[in-house]
């Protein structure tokens, strides 16, 4: 959905300041699409496709800056209890707002493949019952090429823009995040299918409904 026509995320900047906090513990209620789509949107979408488009752009300017408008992180999304959406880890794909699926999971309560004890695993038992995980993946030649070895410099601080983003994002709709630095690297990489040198993951955030 076009998460700029749903309506979504008007609270004041200054309330989704004054409330931002860490949250560890999600109700079973589903994230909706829409809401999903606003916080793809607010932590690494587009915000002016048409300049991006016209002939000779060399930028698609995003809602979250970036060092040299590189851009030098992906996106994924496992998706766990979302309303429309399959369950999966899904890339998000910022220029045509869209998700691309990585790998399917079964729905919460059912028997198959389920991709729960991947990740719980590798994020050292802290997927807390969220309806989505967000997960940053640094591919540093993205910054390399142009900034050399501050290019690393780059990733790290390009992903503490697009957390920060989501955390007033899921303030802003009543939601709750919780910033994710401790993870293990080897099966953190597996399970996004980073080979761990030109990608791994740099960054992860558990989302969902707040119970206090």
């Amino acid at each position: 959905p076009d998460p700029q026509a749903s309506g979504l995320g008007a609270k004041a900047f200054s309330a989704v300041t004054a409330s931002r906090r860490s949250r560890r513990k999600f109700s079973q209620v589903q994230l909706s699409l829409a809401e999903l789509s606003f916080l793809l949107w607010a932590t690494a979408g587009v915000r002016d496709r048409e300049a991006a488009s016209k002939p000779g752009a060399k930028f698609a300017f995003r809602t979250v800056p970036s060092g040299g408008c590189r851009h030098p992180l992906d996106l994924l999304v496992y998706a766990r209890a979302v309303d429309g959406l399959p369950p999966g880890l899904y890339r998000f794909l910022p220029e045509s707002h869209a998700l691309a699926l990585l790998k399917a999971s079964s729905p919460l309560g059912h028997t198959g493949f389920s991709l729960d004890a991947e990740f719980d695993a590798a994020l050292l038992g802290q997927l807390w019952n969220c309806a989505a995980l967000f997960v940053w993946n640094a591919l540093p030649y993205r910054a390399e090429w142009r900034y050399t070895v501050a290019g690393a410099k780059l990733c790290a601080l390009d992903a503490g823009h697009a957390c920060q983003a989501l955390y007033g994002a899921c303030e802003a709709l009543g939601l709750g995040t919780c910033a994710i630095g401790a993870y293990d690297q080897e099966l953190m990489d597996t399970a996004t299918g980073a080979d761990g040198t030109d990608e791994f993951t740099i960054y992860a955030a558990p989302v969902g409904r707040p119970r206090e």
